[in-house]
């Protein structure tokens, strides 16, 4: 599972079980031994895939293979010269249907599968969770400091203790405070 403005499996990498990625872009260059859950504005795919495919992409870019079975929701879809799927697609994107020959002999354009209102922007879910990480950060160092500055007001006098220890006799206080 992983949440981010940049997700990148490099091709030298491999998946032991499922994948599922919420990203403003979305790079699967390595083999996955499991299904993919693909939520991003940008999606590469260019390797194996040997579970089934839930995408939900802006833009999609399949030059790889998969498996079992896809569900594709983009924007657009560029298909590569590499691009197989042994199961069965359904998608949608915006320019209507487009030719899977070739790539797959199961390829169903399905309408209800069309972005809605309700429907949520990957790509800005994953700035917004990246901006709460940096929040959360900044609240947990405030609270260092604080916990830090209550010790000091209510041990003020161990702690001078223990820095005239260290400072003049390191070895015999080694461990003290």
């Amino acid at each position: 599972i992983a949440f981010g403005g940049r997700v990148r499996i490099t091709d030298k990498g491999k998946v032991m079980g499922d994948v599922v990625c919420f990203g403003g872009e979305v790079s699967l260059y390595g083999e996955v031994f499991g299904d993919i859950n693909i939520y991003g504005g940008t999606l590469r795919l260019k390797n194996n895939i040997s579970g089934n495919a839930i995408i939900k992409a802006g833009e999609l870019n399949f030059d790889g293979s998969v498996s079992g079975n896809m569900e594709i929701q983009a924007q657009s879809i560029e298909l590569g010269s590499d691009a197989f799927c042994s199961g069965k697609i359904s998608y949608w994107q915006s320019d209507g249907e487009i030719d899977f020959s070739g790539v797959c002999e199961n390829a169903i354009y399905d309408e209800l599968l069309s972005f809605d209102e309700k429907d949520i922007d990957y790509s800005v879910l994953s700035g917004v969770l990246g901006i709460g990480i940096v929040i959360y950060w900044v609240i947990f160092i405030l609270a260092v400091i604080i916990v830090l500055i209550v010790l000091e007001y209510f041990f003020s006098k161990y702690f001078d203790l223990a820095a005239y220890e260290v400072r003049y006799s390191f070895v015999k206080s080694f461990g003290y405070g």
